[in-house]
């Protein structure tokens, strides 16, 4: 065998279940191409003329919080964030702003009960968040324009923001000096062989005792299974808008925000002033228009490549300024991502088959601020061969399309 263990997936999930088996002291090779170079590092310019598969963590922002409705994805958040120092610190590679995190509902319906999810989760976690009413928010976060009868929850500490392309070189960069070994190659198939496993690439073949196959949106599409899954591949439009001047040093301390009021169309989520690999700094705003996308390589390629919908952006841009409504963005830029979502609402981390193949799919839209921890239950599935995680392997388990 070439290796102990190898993982297939070079994203945010893939790299941390690729560290956490070489801190274990295994031979492992992480196997996945880098992010397609040249142009700004901004919005499509440095995707237009790639031709192989892409990842949605080329970019600067995203939120990370303990706080969240979901009890147990509140639990996966809150191991990975207690490892991001020690990562950086291992590696020197900065990826985690602790600016915060800010929760904005009302006191009705639908939004109420959000709150009131949080708040459960935040004392069951012994998770330490202030309660703010529309005046305390105004007084507290002046720069912002709330809705009527707003109500806050503010988690100041284990919150804010981090950079999916900075932790995923953190990741690989914690492999090497483990001793790991980086593939800079797309696998085109994963297969058990006698006593392990076989993956395939353009230039190479690679044996290990074990695989864990974590392609994300890009898994069908690659044909790396055996058999369909039930995922399904959603489409996301956000918008970047620049921040300079007066207006990024007013903002330097702003935290990530998650709006939702009672109207859920005005729901949207937005991080603080970032610097992007242009030298600029933007804020990013998006929201929970997700489009499902076929996930066949050529759609999924016109996506990524592609402006996204301009309506969504307009959206945006309307509810950035509603939000935000005294600060002056010189430029504006859309990208576009995708997240693969399951029907449990969690991550299929289950054995395939009966071969020594662990998947790693499907984050749902929550992965980027628990990938660690999701990495850490995928490689301890692989080494001991049964589920011995604190959670139920049921909400974990394959589901096949018919």
């Amino acid at each position: 065998m070439d290796y102990d263990y190898i993982v297939v997936g070079r994203g945010l999930t893939g790299s941390a279940a690729a560290r956490h088996l070489a801190t274990a002291g295994l031979q492992v090779a992480l196997i996945g191409p880098e992010e397609p170079r040249g142009g700004r590092g901004l919005a499509q310019g440095h995707r237009t003329h790639h031709s192989g598969v892409f990842a949605s963590h080329y970019d600067e922002g995203r939120i990370t919080r303990i706080l969240d409705p979901n009890p147990y994805w509140a639990r996966f958040a809150q191991r990975s964030i207690a490892r991001y120092r020690p990562l950086e610190d291992i590696t020197g590679i900065s990826f985690y702003g602790e600016v915060g995190h800010l929760a904005v509902g009302q006191d009705e319906g639908a939004s109420r009960d959000y709150l009131s999810a949080l708040q459960q989760v935040a004392a069951d976690l012994a998770v330490e968040v202030e309660i703010l009413d529309q005046r305390a928010l105004q007084a507290r976060f002046p720069y912002f324009q709330f809705y009527e009868n707003a109500v806050g929850l503010w988690q100041r500490q284990q919150a804010g923001y981090l950079s999916p392309r900075q932790h995923v070189k953190a990741q690989a960069r914690a492999v090497e000096l483990l001793g790991g070994c980086l593939i800079n190659q797309e696998a085109l198939s994963v297969g058990p062989v006698a006593d392990g496993v076989q993956v395939e690439t353009a230039a190479d073949s690679y044996t290990a005792r074990g695989a864990i196959v974590a392609t994300g949106g890009f898994t069908h599409a690659s044909n790396l299974l055996p058999q369909r899954l039930q995922l399904t591949v959603r489409a996301h439009t956000v918008l970047l808008a620049e921040v300079d001047g007066a207006d990024l040093e007013r903002l330097w301390s702003m935290p990530s925000l998650i709006s939702k009021p009672y109207d859920a169309e005005a729901h949207f989520y937005l991080l603080p002033p970032i610097r992007y690999p242009d030298g600029h700094w933007y804020i990013k705003i998006g929201c929970s228009e997700m489009p499902p996308i076929a996930d066949d390589l050529e759609s999924l390629q016109k996506w990524f490549k592609g402006p996204g919908e301009s309506a969504i952006a307009d959206r945006l841009k309307a509810r950035l300024s509603q939000i935000l409504p005294d600060v002056q963005f010189p430029a504006y830029w859309v990208d576009t991502c995708v997240t693969t979502h399951t029907p449990t609402g969690y991550p299929y981390i289950d054995r395939l088959g009966e071969s020594p193949i662990v998947t790693l799919l499907g984050g749902n839209g929550y992965a980027g601020k628990s990938a660690d921890e999701l990495g850490w239950i995928a490689a301890n599935l692989l080494q001991q061969g049964q589920w011995t995680y604190d959670l139920e392997a049921a909400h974990f388990k394959l589901r096949y399309a018919t």
